[in-house]
This record gives C-alpha cells, structure tokens and sequence, in this order.
C-alpha cells in the first residue's frame, strides 16, 4: 500500500522502514517536511490513483530507500542504499527500482554492525526542496567531552555535506537542550540557524534519544526537516578540539583509496572522502583519515558506528604514501 507520509506512524516501520516513519513522526508534531508518499516493497507507484495528474507536473522529486532496518538506532546504514534526487515523475519509477536493487550491497556494513539484513526495500519519494543551505545537526557529538552536540551546513542541497564530498561552510558547538549556540563569535545566518535548532530542540524532547537530523532552507528562509534518525553512539565521550572521530589512537601503514588490489586488514584507511562503496575497507581498517568532510560526514557516521578512530578533514593526508607509518590520534584529532 503507498501512503502518504503524514500518515506513517512508529509501528509501521516493520513495513515502511525507519526512514518514512521518522518522516510521519516529524509531520505529527508539526515539523516542514516535504510533502510525499511511503512506498511499500513490491507496490507499484503507477498504479497510484494520482499518478496521471502527478506524471505533468514539472516539480521534481527525492527518491530515498527506507530499509525496515535503517535509520533504526542499530545501525544508520548511512550511504549504505541508494537516493536517487532531482527525478522528475517520470522517472521516479525507474528510480525506485534502483533504491530496491541497491539491499545486496549493504550485507557487508550489516556484518559489520552485529545486524541480521533481513526485510524488503521501502521507497520514501518526496518533492524536492530548491535549498539555499542544508546540513546536519548531532545532538551529541562524541568528541565533545561534555556531550554538546554539532551543526554544519552546506549551500544548496546536503548531498555534498553527507557523503563528504565538501567541507561545512560552518561547523557551530551546540547545546540542544538549552537552544545555544557555543560558538557565536563565528557565527553567520543567525537568524536562519536558531530557527534550525529551536526545531531540532523540539524533535530531540519528541523522541528523547539522540539524533541525527537533516534540514534545508529554501530562498524564502523556510526550513524543511529531511530526516530524522537514531545517533548511533559507539565508545567512550573524549576530549579534543579537531575534527577527530571516535575513541583511541591506532599506528599502522597506510593504504591509501582509491587504488587498484584488495585493501589489506589493519592498514590504515586513507582517502579524499569515504564513499559507501569503500565501507568493506573501513570494516577492514584500524583507522580512517579523510582530507575533506566534518563531524556529520559519512566517513564521520560509519566510523562512529564501527567504533574506528577516524579523522576526517586532515588536509595533512595529502602527503601520505602508501606503507608510510602513520599515528591516527581521534581523541586529538591528529594523523602524523
């Protein structure tokens, strides 16, 4: 059955994934959320009784897979299935299919993660937001030694933010709970980014774990909520000021990707960015060093939830070879 996302509630996650539940829980207290449809594994979106009217307009679409076990407080699977964004109608068939295809290349990060795959692809389409900006807030930032939480941010769609692929134009301390911003002094868009956390305070007392919330702002300073997830937490809270990720501090030689052969178990990871085609290398890693990307990244996410130290946005990494011995410091945020 294909509904529509202000319908969804908690418990029809088992059939419509964690992804478009936690979209039906942002609409029920009153959040922006695009408007759109949860599409249940083998319903067909042309048989929709408004497809024929839906198939002239000229908006265009999201299309976001919604796994029974994504975004479930398990395990993300950040990256781990396809989104397919920008599809005009016509092509949101073909669309969802890709996303439904995309289930067989995650068993590795599920190995990974403790997680049984199991259950039928959900498809989450919505209509896209024109965004101005769009990022990131984690209401608990692991590297923050009193659990404050981060903001980062992006201009136009957050694609670029979440896989890593473009530095934050800000990356702000936050206190949810108290609605501050810790870093003031740096702080530009004021007005738009305390808008930003006055709803996510909201959302973070509705659910009551942490969280990993997606936003975007359109040109009329509108904010729309993308997504709201379960943060996977994995280790201990550590002091440091730099963009380390995780807990510890690992030696080993680097590897660096891409690069042709198979990535050797215990090197360390070292590469541009993580792309979810390289999470089989991060299982396999002592550590991951990124030369771009911030604390709400994918190499940022999964490293979380592997339990990897990890540095991401370490401009140094250029500079390694492969085989050279490198210290990879989370706590500190260093690779040297």
């Amino acid at each position: 059955m294909i509904k529509e996302l202000w319908q969804l509630k908690p418990e029809d996650a088992g059939v419509y994934g964690g992804k478009a539940t936690g979209l039906g829980t942002l609409c029920r207290i009153r959040s922006n959320v695009p408007p759109g449809w949860a599409i249940a594994a083998g319903d067909d979106i042309t048989a929709y009784e408004p497809w024929q009217d839906l198939k002239k307009t000229r908006k265009h679409f999201a299309v976001r897979s919604s796994h029974p076990q994504e975004d479930s407080g398990a395990a993300s699977f950040a990256g781990q299935f396809l989104t397919r964004l920008n599809r005009t109608w016509l092509k949101v068939p073909a669309a969802i299919e890709e996303c439904r295809a995309s289930v067989e290349a995650a068993r590795p990060y599920a190995e990974a993660m403790g997680v049984e795959l199991r259950g039928e692809m959900a498809v989450v389409v919505q209509e896209m937001v024109n965004a101005v900006i769009a990022g990131v807030v984690i209401t608990h930032d692991i590297n923050d030694v009193l659990g404050y939480g981060r903001l980062e941010y992006v201009e136009g769609l957050g694609d670029k933010l979440v896989d890593g692929s473009d530095k934050p134009v800000q990356s702000l301390r936050v206190d949810v709970a108290g609605r501050r911003f810790l870093d003031k002094a740096n702080m530009d868009r004021a007005s738009v980014l305390s808008n930003v956390l006055y709803y996510v305070r909201r959302v973070q007392e509705f659910f009551e774990v942490p969280l990993d919330v997606e936003w975007a702002v359109d040109a009329k300073d509108k904010l729309w909520m993308l997504q709201a997830r379960p943060l996977v937490l994995t280790g201990k809270w550590l002091t440091g000021d730099g963009q380390g990720i995780g807990y510890g501090a690992v030696t080993g030689l680097v590897q660096r990707r891409p690069s042709l052969g198979q990535f050797t178990s215990g090197r360390v990871l070292v590469t541009k960015m993580t792309k979810p085609n390289m999470v089989a290398d991060m299982i396999k890693s002592a550590a991951i060093v990124t030369e771009i990307g911030g604390r709400t990244c994918h190499a940022a996410i999964v490293a979380r939830e592997l339990g990897k130290p990890c540095v991401v946005g370490c401009r140094a990494s250029v500079a390694f070879k492969n085989e050279q011995t490198v210290h990879v410091d989370a706590s500190a945020g260093t690779a040297r």
